[in-house]
């Protein structure tokens, strides 16, 4: 090689030099104080009710796991932006709304032929109460049908 050589002036190779430097994100939790407000429609939950929740699980568990535009509107509100000092609410208040014709599941359970022994009715209007069902089964005692 052509030219003096020196310990502090090493040739470097061609291409992209990356050092990783490893650093813990900072984590803003959710702001308390801030509440959201959000009206929406939805096929189960609490129907014309102002319904508090303070997380997404909670939400899932009263509403139940659809896929209605309302629970994605709720999922981004305790998300918030993603970024750092935009954290998502502390809460939301849920109010679901509907048509009028919103109504409860409701079914009868038979006890020897045609008498109606049981009425079962859904908790809450909506249509994820029609995919409810419910059995009956023998009795191990005597081997009559139970209701």
């Amino acid at each position: 090689m052509p030219g003096t050589f020196s310990k502090a002036s090493r040739p470097r190779r061609p291409g992209a030099y990356v050092n990783f430097e490893a650093t813990t994100p900072t984590l803003i939790p959710p702001a308390s104080a801030s509440t959201v407000a959000i009206p929406l429609t939805h096929d189960w939950g609490p129907y014309k009710v102002p319904t508090r929740v303070n997380s997404y699980a909670e939400f899932l568990a009263l509403y139940g796991e659809t896929a209605t535009p309302g629970k994605l509107a709720v999922r981004q509100c305790f998300q918030g932006e993603g970024l750092p000092g935009r954290p998502g609410a502390g809460a939301v208040i849920v109010y679901r709304f509907g048509l009028v014709s919103a109504a409860k599941a409701t079914t009868s359970l038979q006890h020897s032929g045609s008498i109606a022994a049981l009425r079962l009715d859904a908790k809450y209007e909506g249509t994820r109460g029609n995919t409810l069902t419910a059995t009956t089964q023998a009795n191990a005692i005597d081997g009559t049908a139970s209701t």
